[in-house]
């Protein structure tokens, strides 16, 4: 199955721009030529989690919306609001899944952050409601990042992020065979080094819901 490889490559790259590259110091060497290191804010892990929400969306994380309402509140509250930072990431090829993060968005609405919030939630039921995703192609996009990481095409600022080739090789092969022992698409967490660095507190939204409701106007930002 075909896929857009370079919609692949500019989330990997705006991922590593985002929440990479400040966490490795600037080179002091008169060298021009690129520099290929191993990422440190990262794991595969990070990497896989980001391509699953762009394929599948954020259904899997509203199985208990009483229980999603009241993480959303606690997460919501511990946000410091920040403009250094950009409200919405993308995280599919085609544009249609986005991050929202907390704390940007918490800073657009000091003045009524209850409504906010609501709003926000309903926002992501919505989203959660959109049937998304495809076995075929998530395995393939999966097989396209292989492919980019090992051809060193990630250069961000000089410096070229690659994994391992055999530590990719490793983690897909071990994300098929959990995929046949469930029968389904396996989730998985932020590692906890990409937590350490990079503090994510975010919600996952349909960029078609976030178009035709009250929130509309970030998409414009």
């Amino acid at each position: 199955m075909s896929v857009n490889k370079e919609g692949i490559r500019e989330i990997i790259i705006q991922q590593y721009l985002l929440h990479e590259f400040e966490h490795h110091p600037p080179s002091t060497s008169q060298e021009t030529k690129p520099k290929k290191v191993i990422p440190r804010a990262h794991t595969l892990m990070d990497i896989y989690k980001c391509l699953h929400q762009g394929e599948f969306g954020l259904g899997h994380s509203i199985d208990n919306p009483a229980n999603f309402k009241d993480q959303l509140a606690h997460e919501f509250s511990r946000a410091k609001p920040t403009a250094t930072e950009p409200t919405l990431e993308n995280v599919a090829p085609d544009g249609s899944v986005l991050r929202l993060n907390l704390r940007p968005y918490r800073n657009l609405f000091k003045d009524n952050e209850i409504k906010a919030r609501n709003l926000l939630q309903q926002v992501c039921f919505d989203s959660a409601r959109i049937e998304k995703g495809d076995r075929e192609r998530f395995f393939a996009t999966l097989a396209a990042f292989r492919e980019m990481n090992n051809m060193g095409e990630f250069n961000v600022g000089g410096m070229i992020y690659v994994f391992p080739q055999g530590m990719v090789d490793h983690f897909l092969r071990e994300i098929m065979d959990l995929t046949r022992r469930l029968g389904s698409v396996p989730v998985l967490s932020h590692s906890p080094v990409y937590r350490q660095f990079n503090a994510p507190t975010y919600r996952v939204v349909d960029r078609v819901v976030l178009k035709g409701s009250p929130l509309s106007s970030i998409l414009r930002q």
